[in-house]
């Protein structure tokens, strides 16, 4: 290791071959110091180097290496003794300076006088510059004080402990805090001991009644929200006013003719007008300029009335105070309405529209009421109730007598009521002049239709001194047919077609008759035993007397008489035409086919009993005197045939004796068969023998 400093001036950092290990070079170009590492390596000390270890030789005539201590050395023209740097430079300057960006530290500097930059330090009066005067006690600063780089702390205490700052500023930490009034974490302004002002450490600031306790202006930094009255502000809502139990929430004047609120969004502007003593409504204004370009929506003047889509407001004929809808071009409707369909209700007049009139949605009754009586309800089933919350019916009116009255504009005092009293519904004609209620229609209590009559005593009682009832066809254009008492006959109910005269129904001797009005000609009657007769006034049409008609008796037998084809007719399937029965039972009937008819006798094995082969009829059958004769009503002769008494002795099975000594005795032929047949086969059988033998 070299004993000896070299120094080796030059331009820029030397290279390895220009030193050895200790040797040192400068650069006064750039005012570096340099030395090697003994490894061929450059070492830059810097240009303030902290420490300088030189185990020997001289600076200056100063020996390194000793064991005693260098007292002083000199460089240049700085001497440095001690603590003392002293310059030997003629001006007694002494200049520190960084190399390129860096900064000099002196942690502690003792400056008893001189001048600063021109600034005298340490004199009796201030001095124009940075700094005024420095004591013990205090600074006075007469301009800026500028704190530079991290680490600077102002901070004026009310007491030597520092837990109550007046004024703080700490530029540590990032936030750089700043405190006026510190408390807890907020920055508070006070007047007279009383809060003011509050900023929180989030942005929230506060501004406090004239106690200085509870926040009257609040803003909420997070939510972006102003709040007077309240330090919760609504979300959502960039203004809450809470004006607590008094009724005054926002009074706005102007000295102009009006005064005005404009409010803008997005797409356009809305504002609200306070002028000459009412208040107007704009919409679809300029979103950019608020209050321009826009059209008065709604007004409410200054004698209350309200006009949507009109600037003047009016009753119209009803007079007072009115909502006064509008529309120049289309429907103008007013509409009430709640989100809940249970309970809403909706008022909707409309023009042009189909949907009019006043309307209700939920299952709640709408009502209406004057001098704060209920008068009239429309329930939630649509039943229409007048004098009753609890209408049964489309319509139900209520009350002690309860009346619909009708009249019309002709100005004849004439009207027509329909009330219900005492039991008895009347429509009845009235005479509005002199109260007069005439009898021309009623139901009584039991049921009874009185027309012209209060009192019916009948199902249909009508009471008049031409009773008529007429009957037309349709629009009044066809032939009238009326229904009339009157007539040939008091007791005549007639029925007419367009005239006078026609049909009429007549009571007489217990008997209803069916006649021409001129009762010249009798077409049917019911007489008093309730047989109905037509065409004759017989009850037994033919016997006795014969005359054409027929009977249908009421104890059930019906007579027949015509000169005439009687005929019965099975109109579609075949079967049975006419069926006979004794005692409910089917004894016998006459069918029908397409091509033919059958007379049946009930011979079912089921009505039988004791069932055997019949004896042989060969006996019976020669008794039978087959006759011929001649028929006395008319001559005709029959060759083959019975006499029915004759007949009786031998088989009187087929046989029938009249009721009485007059009715004539008859033959049923048919009974005949089964014997015939039986002698057939006992002919057949013995022919059948004889052959054989």
């Amino acid at each position: 290791m070299p004993t000896t400093i070299k120094i080796k001036n030059g331009s820029g950092a030397p290279t390895s071959s220009d030193l050895v290990q200790g040797e040192l070079a400068i650069d006064l170009t750039n005012k570096r110091l340099y030395t090697e590492d003994g490894s061929a390596n450059i070492l830059e000390l810097g240009t303030s180097p902290s420490t300088i270890d030189i185990n020997a030789g001289t600076i200056d005539g100063v020996t390194l290496g000793t064991n005693s201590a260098v007292t002083e050395a000199q460089i240049d023209n700085i001497n440095i003794n001690g603590n003392t740097i002293i310059s030997t430079d003629t001006n007694g300057n002494i200049a520190i300076t960084p190399n390129g960006t860096g900064e000099v530290d002196i942690s502690k500097v003792d400056i008893d006088g001189g001048t600063i930059d021109g600034t005298v330090i340490g004199g009796a009066s201030a001095a124009a510059g940075t700094f005024t005067s420095i004591t013990g006690t205090g600074l006075t600063v007469d301009g800026n004080i500028k704190l530079d780089g991290n680490g600077r702390t102002l901070q004026v205490d009310k007491n030597a402990s520092g837990t109550d700052n007046v004024l703080y500023y700490d530029n540590t930490v990032s936030t750089n805090d700043l405190f006026i009034g510190r408390d807890s974490s907020n920055l508070r302004l006070r007047t007279s001991a009383q809060n003011r002002m509050a900023i929180s450490s989030g942005g929230d600031i506060s501004f406090y009644e004239d106690t200085g306790t509870t926040p009257k202006l609040f803003w909420d930094a997070s939510a972006e929200s102003l709040g007077i009255g309240t330090t919760s502000p609504e979300n959502g809502y960039s203004l809450t006013v809470n004006s607590g139990t008094s009724n005054g929430v926002f009074y706005g004047e102007s000295t102009d003719a009006a005064a005005i609120i404009a409010l803008a969004d997005s797409s356009g502007s809305t504002r609200i007008i306070a002028d000459n003593g009412g208040i107007r409504f704009t919409v679809d204004g300029d979103a950019s300029t608020p209050g321009t370009n826009d059209s008065e929506a709604m007004r409410i003047d200054s004698s209350g009335n309200v006009g949507i889509g009109t600037a003047s407001p009016s009753a119209g004929a009803p007079g007072g105070t009115v909502v006064h809808v509008q529309n120049s071009g289309g429907t103008a409707s007013v509409r009430v309405d709640r989100s809940d369909a249970a309970t809403a209700g909706t008022l909707s007049m409309t023009s042009g529209n189909t949907t009019n009139g006043v309307y209700g949605t939920g299952a709640k009754p709408m009502t209406f009421s004057t001098d704060s009586t209920e008068r009239m309800r429309i329930d939630s089933s649509g039943n229409v109730g007048i004098g009753t919350s609890s209408p049964v019916a489309n319509l139900h009116i209520e009350s002690a007598t309860p009346t619909i009255h009708l009249k019309d504009t002709g100005g004849t005092n004439q009207a027509t009521k329909l009330f219900h009293n005492g039991g008895y519904f009347w429509i009845t004609r009235t005479n509005d002049a002199s109260s007069t209620n005439y009898n021309d229609f009623v139901i009584d209590s039991s049921g009874n239709v009185g027309v012209g009559t209060a009192s019916p005593s009948s199902t249909l009682h009508i009471s008049d001194s031409a009773s008529q009832i007429s009957i037309q066809g349709t629009a009044g254009t066809g032939t009238t047919h009326q229904i009339y008492t009157g007539g040939t006959n008091s007791e005549a109910l007639n029925i007419t077609s367009g005239s006078t005269s026609g049909n009429a129904i007549y009571h007489q001797s217990s008997s209803h008759i069916f006649r021409n009005q001129t009762g010249a000609t009798e077409y049917a009657r019911i007489d008093s035993s309730g047989n109905l007769l037509v065409g004759t006034t017989a009850t037994s049409p033919g016997y006795g007397a014969n005359t054409a008609g027929s009977a249908h008796r009421a104890d059930g037998q019906i007579h027949v008489s015509s000169p005439n084809l009687s005929s019965f007719n099975k109109m579609t399937s075949t079967g049975t035409l006419i069926s006979f029965r004794y005692a409910d039972a089917g004894v016998g009937s006459i069918s029908v086919t397409a091509s033919a008819t059958t007379y049946n006798t009930s011979s079912d094995e089921r009505l039988k009993e004791n069932i055997q082969d019949a004896d042989l009829a060969g006996s019976v059958i020669d008794d039978i005197q087959v006759r011929q004769f001649d028929w006395k009503v008319n001559g005709e002769h029959q060759r083959y045939g019975m006499i029915a008494q004759e007949l009786n002795t031998v088989a009187p099975e087929a046989v029938t004796q009249g009721e009485t000594e007059d009715d004539m005795w008859a033959v049923d032929y048919s009974k005949l068969v089964p014997m015939l047949v039986k002698e057939i086969q006992d002919l057949r059988k013995r022919v059948a023998d004889l052959e054989g033998n």
